[in-house]
């Protein structure tokens, strides 16, 4: 039994034992009898409803979280899944053609649609550049400029006649980030 329970149980029984007999017309004074009045124990009562909400799962001034937005215009809010820049070694193609290859990208002024988990491949000798957009479900476009500039900064690996070329990422016009890395051209992206 709860202490709650055995305490309303004592409570009831000392208002019973302290009751003060009820006059009657029928009783004398020469009766010893009293009669004791029972009334019914109320359990608790509702709270009053005041529309205001308590409670440790309630917090009324937060948010909704919602994820960051991929808008076409390049802001603070992109999504990050950035690769970082890194140089790969071993002689697997001629930085000859790796240089060549960047300055083609120069001249592009145009876009390249980049649909999600899709890769875009360009072969310039024995070099190969991948372009690959690793979002499930998301499509972005790249500026190919964009393509000269990754190409440009993993160029600081290649110092010899050959090179093992390297990784880096570029961002796409939805925020996206699309990494560009070089394998040699018999290799897959």
């Amino acid at each position: 039994m709860k202490p709650s329970s055995l305490l309303v149980i004592i409570g009831s029984m000392l208002s019973l034992a302290s009751a003060s007999p009820v006059a009657a017309s029928a009783t004398s004074a020469t009766e010893t009898s009293t009669r004791v009045v029972v009334t019914p124990l109320l359990g608790p009562t509702e709270a009053p409803k005041t529309g205001v909400l308590q409670g440790p799962f309630v917090e009324p001034n937060r948010k909704k979280w919602e994820p960051p937005s991929q808008s076409p215009a390049k802001t603070d809010k992109q999504v990050f899944k950035r690769t970082d820049t890194a140089c790969w070694y071993g002689a697997v193609f001629w930085t000859s053609d790796y240089w060549a290859l960047e300055a083609e990208w120069w001249s592009h002024t145009d876009w390249l649609y980049m649909e999600a988990n899709h890769h875009s491949s360009w072969t310039y000798g024995t070099l190969k550049l991948c372009a690959n957009n690793r979002y499930l479900f998301d499509n972005t476009h790249i500026y190919l400029r964009d393509l000269g500039d990754a190409m440009a900064v993993v160029g600081n690996c290649c110092t010899d006649s050959t090179c093992g070329g390297g990784i880096t990422s570029i961002t796409g016009d939805s925020g996206l980030l699309v990494d560009v890395y070089s394998v040699p051209n018999w290799e897959d992206c």
